[in-house]
């Protein structure tokens, strides 16, 4: 089978669209598909060592539209698999009219979307008319899946659910010292070191995991709080009030802060850690890149509830613990009890395995196969 995958970012830019792509791309060529990815002009002009990346879009408007149809002409897929949404696509409508040109030119279209429910209203009805145009259209969660299967009520047999997995990648055995990376942030070999992971921005919920960190400080003077990830340009403000906070805390020795690092660096900060709190203001979901990197990763997780049910294999205090969003006495003492128990965080880390297994890249790589055969 011949693919190719279409999505406006792709590593080394910034997206985790873009990550996921590449992992996707990259476990699909694993099972014999012959994998083309079309994406956005990018200076560092990377190639890839198993798929054929074709850098040619400068801007998803009518021109860029007319360059991917003359990429896929000379690809000739069997598939063409659009992602939605991706941070360079901008809001052109061309990208709303594609997969109903590509089924009148007659190829077959699976598209992604992975943010469905919680795009704005416009969005969302862009999103719905490529769904209505596409041949197949893959969702990441339950709620996206069942809003789906509810509008497109004629063809609910071509909405599928296939779960995201971690983009981040565990090193390879002793490729690392992880005393040497706890060193970095001050930690002792000993102490509790407590991570975030994600993109740094006001849903986060950072300003209150800062705030619980200064109650477990105050009782357990050696922990650290290691903040994996960067702020936007449009973020400029919120980092000076959450560093702000942070001096005004006293913590400023107690919290570091990575800024921007490679997946690789990513990783190891994350072997590095005991523990990994998120807490969203809105709630755990399996859209949630950043839960799935910890798990992958054998770190206990401390999260939100829900505002939806999680799958069956999430179970609350056996290999993840929820916390009432925003309730920060709550939050600190969950870290607290992780933080004092290493008994427990063996447990959960032992629990962990199963449930990384449910989420993991073969097994999406197999299931989206199954769907570009059934078109």
């Amino acid at each position: 089978m011949r693919l190719c995958l279409v999505t406006g970012a792709f590593p080394p830019q910034r997206c985790g669209i873009g990550d996921y792509t590449e992992c996707l791309g990259r476990h699909l060529a694993g099972m014999g598909v012959e994998v083309h990815v079309v994406t956005s002009v990018h200076r560092s002009g990377e190639g890839h060592a198993t798929l054929k990346l074709h850098r040619i879009i400068r801007r998803w408007n009518f021109i860029g539209a007319m360059r991917l149809l003359l990429a896929l002409r000379k690809i000739k897929p069997d598939v063409v698999h659009l992602q939605f949404p991706s941070v360079r696509y901008g809001r052109v409508a061309s990208l709303s009219l594609m997969p109903g040109i590509l089924r009148a030119l007659r190829y077959k279209v699976v598209l992604t979307l992975h943010e469905y429910t919680i795009a704005q209203r416009l969005n969302r009805a862009r999103q719905l008319a490529m769904a209505t145009a596409a041949t197949e259209v893959i969702t990441t969660n339950l709620q996206d899946c069942t809003a789906l299967r509810r509008r497109l009520f004629w063809k609910p047999g071509r909405i599928h659910r296939i779960n995201i997995a971690s983009n981040i990648e565990v090193p390879p055995a002793g490729s690392f010292d992880r005393n040497t990376r706890r060193g970095l942030i001050g930690a002792q070999a000993d102490s509790s070191v407590i991570c975030f992971f994600g993109n740094l921005h006001p849903g986060k919920g950072l300003d209150d995991l800062v705030e619980a960190f200064g109650i477990v400080n105050s009782e357990i003077p050696d922990t650290r709080l290691l903040i994996i990830g960067t702020f936007s340009p449009a973020d400029t403000l919120y980092s000076c009030m959450l560093r702000r906070k942070i001096v005004e805390a006293g913590l400023l020795d107690k919290i570091h802060i990575t800024g921007f690092v490679t997946r690789r660096q990513v990783s190891e900060f994350l072997l590095a850690s005991d523990i990994c709190v998120l807490p969203f203001p809105d709630g755990l979901s399996v859209r949630r890149g950043s839960f799935f990197a910890a798990v992958h990763h054998g770190l206990p997780v401390i999260t939100t509830s829900p505002q939806f049910p999680l799958p069956e294999s999430m179970i609350d205090g056996e290999n993840i613990v929820l916390v009432t969003p925003r309730n920060i006495q709550q939050l600190a003492e969950s870290i607290q009890t992780l933080a004092r128990s290493p008994e427990i965080r063996s447990r959960m880390k032992q629990n962990l395995v199963v449930l990384d297994r449910r989420f993991a890249w073969p097994e999406i790589a197999r299931r989206t196969l199954e769907v570009y055969n059934s078109t």
